[in-house]
């Protein structure tokens, strides 16, 4: 698995982003920049600037909007092929936007924020797209409005990621604390909650099924979670050397001929590395900012792949399942090939 090499930041890469149709890929870096790419030719094709380091970015499936946040609060809204800004929100306190997800259905968007002091506590607000732009026509800046749904966390504890399920009736709310919490929409109903981990969960994906999440956390560990009964399954450990998990990816399922057809991977990545402040005395291979590879199933590692030289912030697979980029804090994206004979051995 040879990979491309997408270099154009000049800090670490927050977030990455695939178009629903494997064609592009958008990076944001805390350099101020979202790059867009061609994942054909990996050529820079876009660029789309923000005035503080980014932290978060979503695309709608139409691959028409991207929405993004960053270190004041404020979320923009592109048109991505025109390159064009359509709506700026800015909070009115000095807020941390830490993570957006968009909904399936691409009507509504979920935003985490967050007080930039340890005690602080943060909130997420999920708006309709389409009220967004119908405040304040013609003009770039967002009016003041309530969202459909505000959520704030418990004192002192605040919210990482949110993510909607595919019938966008619920929300799936990571903490800081370790926890996860599931949420009905309609009703704004805390439907489940429980803790995983002794430290912040990072990151998290839902299986194309969503029978299952799996886990990314500072703790070190990656665990794999049955989404019915809310009980870890497997639990992921990497000790040679013992690491931030930060980032993790359910492998898609790949269509393999003309009728449509799915083979399931029971498969997934976990990525991360030893604390940056430690790279400066840590090389590549004791840092562990190897991709590994994970059977979820046995439980076993089927390979790990090397390339960063500092920690991997974030990971995203190509919708057909065939792409695998990753970002670090070494300000570079790394695209690479998927290939099938990888899991050979498994079937």
């Amino acid at each position: 698995m040879k990979p491309v090499i997408l270099s154009g930041h000049s800090r670490p890469i927050k977030d990455l982003k695939f178009s629903s149709d494997s064609e592009h890929l958008f990076s944001a870096s805390c350099d101020r920049n979202v790059l867009l790419w061609s994942t054909e030719t990996g050529k820079k094709k876009m660029t789309y600037q923000h005035d503080a380091a980014i932290n978060t970015i979503d695309v709608t499936s139409d691959s028409k909007l991207l929405v993004t946040g960053d270190n004041t609060g404020t979320s923009y809204i592109w048109d991505i092929q025109g390159g064009n800004l359509l709506k700026k929100m800015e909070s009115p306190d000095l807020l941390n936007l830490r993570s957006i997800d968009i909904s399936n259905d691409d009507r509504k968007v979920a935003l985490v924020q967050a007080g930039r002091t340890k005690q602080s506590n943060s909130f997420v607000d999920v708006y309709n797209l389409l009220d967004i732009f119908m405040n304040n026509p013609g003009s770039l800046k967002i009016e003041s409005f309530e969202p459909l749904i505000h959520i704030e966390s418990d004192f002192g504890v605040k919210f990482v990621k949110p993510k909607f399920t595919k019938d966008d009736k619920c929300l799936y709310l990571s903490r800081d604390d370790g926890t996860i919490d599931q949420i009905e929409l309609s009703q704004n109903k805390l439907l489940h909650q429980k803790n995983y981990h002794n430290n912040i969960i990072m990151d998290y994906d839902i299986s194309q099924s969503e029978d299952l999440l799996i886990t990314a956390s500072l703790d070190g560990t990656s665990n794999i979670i049955e989404t019915n009964k809310f009980e870890v399954i497997k639990s992921f450990k990497p000790e040679k050397p013992t690491r931030n998990i930060n980032a993790c990816k359910f492998i898609p399922s790949i269509q393999y001929n003309s009728e449509e057809f799915y083979r399931q991977k029971f498969h997934a990545v976990i990525s991360g590395g030893q604390d940056c402040r430690n790279v400066t005395n840590t090389n590549a291979k004791e840092g562990g900012f190897d991709l590994e590879f994970l059977n979820i199933v046995t439980g076993e590692s089927v390979v790990s792949v090397k390339g960063h030289f500092g920690p991997v912030n974030t990971l995203a697979f190509s919708g057909n399942g065939k792409l695998l980029a990753s970002g670090g804090e070494d300000s570079v994206v790394r695209l690479q090939l998927v290939t099938d004979d990888l899991f050979d051995k498994y079937k």
